[in-house]
């Protein structure tokens, strides 16, 4: 059975004026969206199928990290913004560097023609190459330098559930808002401290997003402005001594604004994103580690929907390439990604 275009949802009248304008918005949704280094959230996300319908999405998201931005947003050895202690940094000699592999898988079903259901699973392997060495007689710092030993892990990471609804969309304007849970999926291993390599975030989190787009006068064109606002819950971290403390991620907000153009079959985007996460809190003591990020990302794109104008398809899709670079900084990984994605709908 073939694909119709006329099913991918809309709140217009018209079946030929239906798969012209909504097969190209979800071409142009799958055209711009954000990857992330070890989670977070994408405008490619937001996206409404009909009732009924199903979306799929693998993403494959590829990173080496070895610099950081320090407290001062400076760009800096990844050492130096792993050790959080300044006797720590003075007499640590050496490198450590990181790999992220991820692949993630996505679903997105339609409750409705304006409601979805939207769960992400991702798979990870992390490796980590460390060649640090400590000087430092206190016990605790040479204990903390030699915690970040050479080691690998692989599984599951954050998933997430999301709830997606649109109440908007005409020919120049749509509006889809939405609110989710990020939990970890992965077995608790011992991580101690913040830093360390870990598969899931010690801490769920709670998320809500307004995503509005503009669609302008020039064919196949669009842009997008999207606000998300996340809540740490309480959770638990690992510590030196083999026990455990109350540990809660900083609240975020992040802002986003996208511009994304059709050419035929191939479509291009580009996106910047800022971002702003308050301190964490470790036993109800504030860590002082509020992170800042400014962060640009180009995508390409290839696939099929641009024909839905003109007749079903028994296999729509979309793939597409991302480049992700971090511009600025302030106590965060810097960021340097490429992801390749396959997005398909049934």
């Amino acid at each position: 059975m073939g694909f119709d275009s006329a099913r991918l949802g809309g709140a217009v009248t018209g079946r030929r004026r239906t798969r012209a304008r909504l097969a190209r918005c979800a071409l142009l949704l799958g055209a711009l969206g954000c990857a992330v280094a070890a989670g977070g959230a994408s405008a490619a996300q937001d996206e409404i199928v009909p009732a009924g319908a199903w979306s799929h999405e693998l993403a494959l998201f590829y990173q080496e990290q070895d610099r950081a931005y320090n407290r001062f947003g400076n760009l800096t050895a990844l050492r130096s913004f792993l050790l959080p202690g300044l006797d720590a940094r003075r007499t640590t000699t050496g490198f450590i560097t990181r790999t992220v592999t991820r692949l993630e898988f996505r679903f997105t079903y339609g409750l409705s023609d304006s409601w979805n259901l939207s769960l992400e699973i991702p798979y990870l392997s992390l490796d980590q190459d460390s060649k640090l060495v400590s000087t430092s007689t206190d016990p605790l710092v040479r204990e903390e330098v030699d915690s970040f030993r050479r080691q690998s892990l692989s599984g599951l990471g954050d998933g997430r559930l999301t709830l997606l609804h649109r109440p908007l969309f005409s020919d120049r304007n749509a509006v889809l808002w939405g609110f989710g849970y990020t939990q970890s999926l992965a077995d608790r291993e011992a991580r101690p401290g913040q830093h360390a390599l870990g598969l899931g975030s010690p801490s769920p989190s709670l998320r809500a997003f307004v995503h509005y787009t503009r669609f302008p006068r020039v064919e196949r064109s669009r842009f997008d402005l999207r606000f998300q606002f996340e809540v740490g819950i309480d959770g638990e971290i690992d510590t030196f001594d083999g026990g455990s403390q109350p540990f809660r991620k900083g609240n975020a907000a992040t802002f986003q604004l996208g511009w994304s153009q059709e050419f035929g079959r191939f479509a291009a985007g580009v996106q910047l994103s800022e971002m702003r996460r308050s301190q964490s809190r470790l036993d109800g003591v504030g860590q002082d580690d509020p992170e800042k990020e400014t962060a640009a990302r180009l995508r390409l794109g290839y696939g099929n929907l641009v024909e839905l104008e003109r007749q079903p398809l028994p296999f729509p899709y979309l793939l597409t390439i991302e480049f992700e670079r971090s511009l600025r900084g302030f106590n965060v990984i810097f960021r340097d990604g490429t992801t390749l994605s396959l997005q398909y709908f049934f």
